[in-house]
């Protein structure tokens, strides 16, 4: 298993309770400042496993995402991650660039589902737009699965009205934040001239 030797990465502490003060209801600093650190080493012991190739052939691996430390003195809390785990984190196809405080500021879970998706083609130069199956969209925004007939995941019009253009609405909403408006065009496919 590879160790850490990746490089520390730094926040000042002001910083990070600033944000966090701004959206959260604690009472006073020192809750906060627990909170904060309590928060962090929960991460900190995020178990991690994976399985894929490497440039060695085969491999599967398992740790934990992160080391935290606070340095109290210099105000700072430092974080670095694994090393084989840098070149995931920073593939832009894998992970988009979110910004906190437009996260923290939506209402929907499906709305920061939809911008944790669009995120990263918002930027591309050649490709800003992106098609997928109804399934897929329901899969990306996270909607529970239900048996119910009339439920998000069985209805079309259930899954457009109550999760999809809610969450595009939302967006739309917070385009000056985001930088990004969002529409959607439903194509039909088949002979029954189906959503797909």
């Amino acid at each position: 298993m590879s160790c850490i030797t990746s490089q520390w990465h730094e926040i000042e502490t002001e910083a990070l309770i600033d944000i966090f003060s701004r959206y959260t209801n604690f009472g006073n600093r020192g809750k906060l400042d627990d909170a904060l650190w309590s928060s962090l080493v929960r991460l900190s012991r995020l178990h991690l496993e994976y399985r894929g190739v490497d440039e060695e052939g085969a491999v599967k691996r398992a740790s934990t995402l992160l080391d935290v430390e606070e340095r109290a003195e210099r105000g700072k809390f430092r974080f670095r991650f694994r090393d084989w785990l840098v070149p995931s984190l920073v593939n832009p196809k894998l992970f988009s660039m979110l910004k906190v405080a437009i996260v923290l500021d939506m209402r929907s879970k499906y709305a920061i589902s939809l911008y944790q998706c669009l995120a990263v083609y918002a930027d591309m130069k050649y490709q800003n737009s992106v098609e997928d199956s109804i399934q897929e969209w329901k899969r990306i925004l996270k909607v529970p699965y239900s048996e119910k007939e009339s439920s998000a995941w069985k209805k079309w019009t259930t899954f457009r009205r109550s999760v999809l253009e809610p969450a595009i609405d939302e967006l739309n909403e917070k385009s000056s934040l985001t930088g990004f408006k969002v529409s959607a065009e439903y194509l039909t496919r088949g002979r029954g001239k189906s959503i797909k």
